[in-house]
Order: structure tokens, then sequence, then C-alpha cells
């Protein structure tokens, strides 16, 4: 993101240095197509990137689920939820060895990844309790 920074930050100089006759039109082209580049590979890359969920909690009581994820810009963003709005497991249509499992809820139509693989279930009860048992 700081690369993508500096390079859209770097065309205003450098178009007034080519206005001037300093710089070459190549020069400006080379700038504003690497600009150009690093702002769609950010993007695309945190287009997917922002869907993972990266915890899932359960409340002390146990009826609300918060799920934290990434937004565009790196900030930390919290979403809770009643347990009795999250789809189960079964009915999301993954299997049990995909790498990537889908987080979905009957009140929202926005779909968040989260991984068993690279992840870790701390209670297996709790766990089974908001997305039922997983076959």
């Amino acid at each position: 993101m700081i690369s993508t920074g500096l390079t859209v930050l770097a065309l205003p100089p450098l178009g007034l240095l080519y206005a001037q006759g300093q710089a070459s039109l190549l020069e400006l082209q080379v700038a504003g197509g690497a600009a150009a580049l690093a702002f769609a590979v950010l993007y695309g890359l945190s287009y997917y990137l922002r869907r993972l969920i990266g915890l899932i909690y359960l409340s002390e009581a146990g009826g609300v689920v918060r799920v934290a994820h990434l937004t565009f810009w790196g900030w930390r963003h919290d979403i809770d939820c009643p347990t009795t709005s999250v789809i189960a497991l079964g009915d999301t249509g993954d299997r049990r060895g995909e790498l990537l499992l889908q987080f979905k809820r009957y009140d929202s139509p926005q779909v968040l990844y989260f991984t068993l693989r690279f992840g870790q279930v701390v209670d297996k009860q709790k766990f089974e309790e908001i997305f039922g048992q997983f076959q």
C-alpha cells in the first residue's frame, strides 16, 4: 500500500517537470503506468483478502458471534450477529476438505471466508453450536 501511495504521489511533481521540459513523456507514462498497475494489484488483491475472516468469537452468554476481518485500508472490522442468523456449514454447500469455508448469514447477502486448515478451533463444542456438525 505504501508503494502505491508513493507512486501516485510522484505523478504530480513528474507532471510539473514534464510541463517544464525537464522530464520526458516516456518517463511520465512509465510513472503513470506503474501507479495504475500498483493500484490495480492493490485493489484486486484486497477484493479477495478483505473477505477473509481473521477471528471468530462467541460471546460469554453464547448468543452473539463476533467476526473480525480487514477493510480495504487494513483496519479491523467487527461484525456482531446472533448465532441464530449463522447458516450451518452443512447448509452452505462446503465440503470438509475445502481450504476456504463460507461464513453465511440469513440476514445478510455478504459472504465471508475462513479456513480450518490454517486456523485453529479452540473450543470444538462451541464451534459446533455455531456452525453445526460438519461432515
